[in-house]
């Protein structure tokens, strides 16, 4: 069980004093030589709990946030602050929390709320928001949550009316590719002519000409499983455009691509994107001239995104887009492209990533979009 202790708010008016100290020096003459050791150590590293401190601007105030704790204990404590950023010496104590010893992150801060991840060896993370009265810049509230809380969490309505846009588009944004069920088989949902005409595999050959840092991990020839699969796919005319995918871990592989199914002639073709042949595809949108591409990795842990790609038909040229989530969905809707995340959803207008939101908890625990500034 987590603990929250509340520290008592108080605005410290606090003199910093340097801790000096003299240090007496005697002086040896040449009649009285001074016996050097043999050898010189360094002192031994402190003992017991460490403090490390980090700091995050906050508008106006700096949010301080102390962790003390050492390697071989389970819990760490955290103290969050808040301190004027012209006059350091106002400083309020928000809160001091309890928490397992897990990697701390502050991903987001303002005067009304914390959001904090945490993490452990087996890269698994999750958050925690700790809610303040901005005023008293107290702690009100600590709610854990889960980081792959998307915009399924969410109504349509709700939805269509915090982006301004029609349900039957929020319906779209929410939509996922069809996954087969437990004991299917991985190509129980593609169109039946894809079943009946598999996509070519890459050879080993051509995993070690296209990735040769996973080569230099250990995937020799002899026990490298290449396992590509056809992932998420869109029909327009004759073509049917796909992404592969493939799990990325303990001696299985394969090359990422884009590529469609001409049905016309019954033949595959492949683009040569380089930028994502470390990558399955986790979700793609083909327009006119342009294939909007989101990047996943499918590792022995948890998934992990690797941004966006547009890829440009008509110039064989490729843009990449930073986006930190897994990328669920593209939709364009008039001037705009919309991703829906693992965390919530980016927006693309102009050529540039103008907005983004995740969702996150309220006071009462239910999930709404916060937006973000780019």
């Amino acid at each position: 069980m987590i603990g929250v202790a509340l520290v008592a708010i108080s605005c410290v008016e606090r003199a910093r004093h340097e801790a000096t100290g003299t240090v007496a020096a005697k002086s040896a003459s040449a009649a009285q030589p001074i016996a050097m050791p043999d050898s010189v150590s360094s002192p031994p590293p402190p003992r017991g709990p460490q403090t490390k401190t980090s700091e995050i601007p906050v508008g106006r105030y700096v949010l301080l946030l102390s962790r003390r704790g050492d390697d071989t204990s389970n819990m760490v404590t955290l103290k969050f602050q808040l301190a004027e950023r012209e006059n350091r010496q106002h400083v309020w104590d928000v809160a001091t929390i309890t928490d397992q010893n897990l990697a701390h992150r502050v991903l987001r801060a303002d005067t009304t709320s914390i959001v904090i991840s945490r993490e452990g060896g087996d890269g698994q993370p999750d958050f925690f928001k700790l809610f303040l009265d901005p005023v008293l810049k107290k702690l009100v509230k600590k709610i854990d949550f889960s980081p792959y809380i998307g915009l399924d969490s969410i109504g349509d309505g709700q939805l269509a009316a915090a982006l301004s846009l029609t349900e039957a588009m929020a319906k779209e944004l929410k939509r996922r590719d069809p996954q087969p069920r437990y004991g299917e088989p991985s190509d129980a949902l593609l169109p039946t002519v894809l079943r009946a005409h598999p996509m070519p595999r890459s050879s080993y050959a051509e995993f070690a000409r296209a990735r040769p840092e996973r080569v230099g991990d250990g995937y020799d020839s002899a026990d490298t499983g290449i396992e590509e699969k056809i992932g998420p796919f869109q029909v327009v005319g004759d073509r049917i455009w796909f992404g592969k995918t493939f799990y990325d871990g303990e001696g299985t592989t394969g090359v990422g691509g884009v590529g469609y199914f001409d049905t016309s002639r019954s033949g595959y073709t492949f683009l040569t994107i380089h930028e994502v042949v470390n990558w399955s595809v986790s979700t793609l949108l083909v327009e006119d001239q342009s294939v909007w591409i989101g990047l996943v990795g499918h590792p022995e842990g948890p998934d992990y995104g690797g941004g966006l790609l547009r890829y440009d038909l008509k110039t064989a040229t490729t843009d990449k887009y930073p986006i930190d989530e897994v990328v669920l969905r593209i939709k364009r809707w008039n001037d705009r492209v919309y991703l829906a995340t693992s965390r919530g959803l980016s927006v693309l207008e102009g050529g540039r990533l103008s907005d983004r939101y995740v969702v996150e908890p309220d006071t009462d625990n239910k999930f709404y979009l916060v937006h973000l500034n780019r």
